[in-house]
């Protein structure tokens, strides 16, 4: 196998998110100590969960909105990577989150400097840069694997919406007011580094070369990053560690200096904002790529940790924007956000994730974790990685013995196909409550047995399909064993899903709901 190959292989197993288990843990030979199956479970959770219209016109999520309560943090997930319902549902949730209780801040599971383009057009930063002219334009920056899951046209209405919406709130309350989409992953390593030596061009043309001589430290290894990973791994060149380190530390030094610069108010400190994060993502995806071919969780704990320090910075400069204690949703996979000290991931491979940190780092009370399920359906989706042809496939039946199958039971059996059960509320006193509903806690455990002492392998299966989806080991690669209420304060449940329509998908053409924008304008729900 090829170097290149190889090196594939390990980014695949990473940004895949499809969580792999061991042989042992195969379903039919699994005793499961915790049996949800039962009519008495099924029953109790029908008499708590809310039935969902999933049409735009009708009004969901009165109840989720109201266990949401003060949180500052809302983290909305997806089972796949795929699927247009959890992109049209994340969609919808997020605006009532914005226009009901003062969110400003987007946060996605993307590369900064892309999602920062997308920024330019919402927030119609466009005195300093070539700000794209539409939506569809803004989003042709997402120029890596997978295109679909951030060029498609859920993203593409939700954008042009953000955009009116920032508009609207513009003129009333003026620009401090509009809200910001950022993206936190680590993966933008060269392209963050040009936007670095970019801005500082403009305001400082003698740091511009200092940092341009500290990252030609990467240029040796060409674009290919898994090529710095496998030097950094085996030790077979210095790694650029300092030099990363050197650029980021210039950078704050001088932050108050730019700013002083700044005369075009949010465009500029948005501009110095964006240069900073940069530098941050390099830095972080320096150390990601050091770790990433190591056989242990290192480099998923560094990955999901700089997402959270980035979250962590960009409602920092929201809060000194607005005055206020910013709020921010969250977009990314359920294995980012459910909280993995109640799932297979930190119990057997010792992961942390979004979800855990933020619950660590803001406490309970001003974090809300909402996770997404389905039954079956079709997923848009690669067989490998970075292949160029978008797929469609069917989404198998779920299996026995997981949360999907029993929620399914439970659709079929009282009728509510979709629904929402929720297991936590927030006050807005800000003290957390488990919600009234009594579904929680989910699996009730054994008697006189708290989680850490009852074996992972008890807990029923939980479905997770990210950009690759193979259903002919949809054991192996794609369910992991979960404590449902602890990991997530609300799931909502769809049985049928249909494919994520991509921009650059040929092969088939968007409908009336991509066209049409019907839930999304003028700026109602």
């Amino acid at each position: 196998m090829s170097l290149k190959r190889f090196c594939s292989r390990i980014a695949e197993a990473s940004l895949s998110t499809a969580a792999a288990v061991s042989p042992g843990s195969k379903s039919k030979n699994r005793e499961m100590a915790i049996d949800i199956f039962n009519k008495a479970s099924r029953d109790e959770i029908a008499r708590h969960s809310v039935p969902l219209h999933l049409i735009p016109k009708k009004r969901d999520y009165d109840e989720l909105m109201e266990a949401i309560g003060s949180a500052r943090v809302v983290l909305i997930g997806e089972a796949s990577h795929g699927t247009h319902e959890f992109y049209r549902e994340r969609a919808l949730i997020t605006k009532r989150l914005i226009e009901e209780k003062d969110f400003t801040c987007i946060a996605v599971e993307g590369d900064f400097p892309d999602t920062f383009t997308v920024n330019r057009y919402v927030q119609q930063l466009n005195k300093q840069t070539n700000a794209p002219k539409s939506a569809r334009e803004a989003l042709e920056e997402y120029n890596r694997f997978p295109l679909w899951m951030w060029r498609n046209y859920v993203m593409l209405n939700f954008v042009e919406w953000l955009r009116h919406h920032n508009d609207r709130v513009g003129k009333s309350g003026g620009d401090k007011e509009k809200s910001v989409l950022c993206g936190l992953d680590v993966y933008s390593l060269h392209r963050s580094a040009d936007a670095v030596i970019e801005y500082l061009e403009r305001v400082d043309p003698k740091a511009a070369k200092a940092a341009r001589d500290q990252y030609e430290c990467f240029e040796k290894f060409g674009d290919d990053t898994t090529m710095y990973a496998f030097a950094a791994r085996y030790n077979l060149t210095s790694t650029c560690e300092k030099e990363a380190m050197n650029v980021l530390k210039a950078l704050k030094e001088h932050t108050e200096e730019y700013l002083q610069k700044t005369k075009d108010g949010l465009e500029m400190e948005s501009e110095l904002f964006g240069c900073l994060m940069n530098a941050a993502v390099v830095e972080g995806a320096e150390r990601y790529y050091r770790v990433m071919m190591d056989a242990d969780a290192t480099s998923w704990n560094v990955r999901d940790s700089c997402m959270v320090a980035a979250l962590e910075r960009l409602m920092h400069w929201k809060t000194e924007v607005l005055g206020r204690p910013a709020k921010v949703v969250v977009w990314a996979h359920n294995s980012h956000l459910g909280d993995a000290r109640f799932t297979e991931m930190g119990r057997r491979r010792k992961e942390h994730n979004i979800g855990q940190l933020c619950r660590e780092k803001w406490g309970d009370n001003n974090v809300y974790n909402i996770g997404f399920s389905t039954y079956n359906g079709e997923v848009t989706c690669a067989s490998d990685w970075g292949q160029k042809r978008i797929e469609k496939k069917t989404v198998n039946n779920a299996m026995d013995g997981s949360y999907e199958k029993f929620f399914h039971e439970v659709a079929m059996e009282h009728n509510i196909h979709n629904f929402l059960t929720i297991f936590k509320k927030i006050s807005d006193d800000k003290k957390p409550k488990k919600a009234a509903t009594g579904a929680h806690p989910f699996p009730k455990l054994p008697d006189n047995k708290d989680f850490k002492s009852v074996p992972i392998t008890s807990f029923p299966l939980e479905r997770a399909i990210g950009v690759i989806y193979r259903p002919e080991t949809e054991r192996y690669s794609h369910f992991f064993e979960a404590y449902l209420s602890e990991q997530f304060d609300a799931v909502i449940h769809i049985v049928k899903l249909s494919t994520l329509l991509a921009l650059d998908d040929k092969a088939r053409k968007p409908g009336l709901e991509e066209e049409n924008l019907p839930e999304l304008f003028p700026f109602g729900l």
